[in-house]
């Protein structure tokens, strides 16, 4: 038989950990899609001599993609416009929107689906960042029909691709997934 006062404080504990899941996707969207429009339109947009354009109206009425233009940050950082039509690295560009957006989409609503049963915060925090992240860039793919990346990185002769928040957000919450699987799961059980 189940304690009852487990079974409560385990509800207890999915619950909190939808709530956080869920206040992470949405924050997380709205700080990728706020960093656009300040990155594009308060700083890239000018630099190409182009007038820039307020968040509503950007959110409203999406302008013409930002052409070429960078701005030099530090000596291995920069802000540069790039539209990645693809995946990571610009893989699968020549594929179209509709293909990439059905598969974030898809892998999102399974991770949406697996963040709602969880009962761990790391495992429902590293989810949320992947979702968030997804979705941000689907929100570039219709709106623009490419994602909005400027996030410029070189150590040398080195050059990083050009990333975006959505992009680190992923990539943060794929490393707290494969930590968490490989060096906490296995703690979990042996606790339960």
């Amino acid at each position: 038989m189940v304690n009852p006062d487990i079974s409560v404080l385990k509800r207890d504990m999915i619950r909190v950990a939808q709530i956080l899941g869920l206040s992470l996707i949405l924050d997380i969207i709205l700080i990728d899609q706020l960093s656009k429009w300040w990155i594009t339109e308060m700083i890239l947009r000018p630099e190409t001599g182009q007038e820039s354009v307020g968040l509503v109206q950007w959110v409203l009425n999406p302008p013409a993609p930002v052409g070429p233009s960078s701005v030099p940050i530090l000596p291995f950082f920069d802000l540069t416009m790039v539209w990645n039509r693809g995946v990571s690295f610009g893989l699968f560009r020549d594929m179209g929107i509709w293909p990439l957006v059905i598969l974030a989409t898809l892998v999102s609503l399974i991770f949406l689906r697996w963040m709602m049963k969880t009962n761990s915060k790391a495992e429902a925090v590293a989810l949320a960042m992947i979702i968030g992240g997804a979705m941000g860039n689907v929100i570039d793919r219709f709106r623009f029909g490419a994602v909005a990346d400027f996030f410029d990185v070189s150590f040398g002769t080195y050059h990083w691709p050009a990333f975006n928040v959505a992009d680190s957000a992923i990539t943060i919450g794929v490393a707290i997934l494969l930590i968490y699987g490989l060096f906490c799961r296995s703690e979990d059980k042996k606790t339960s």
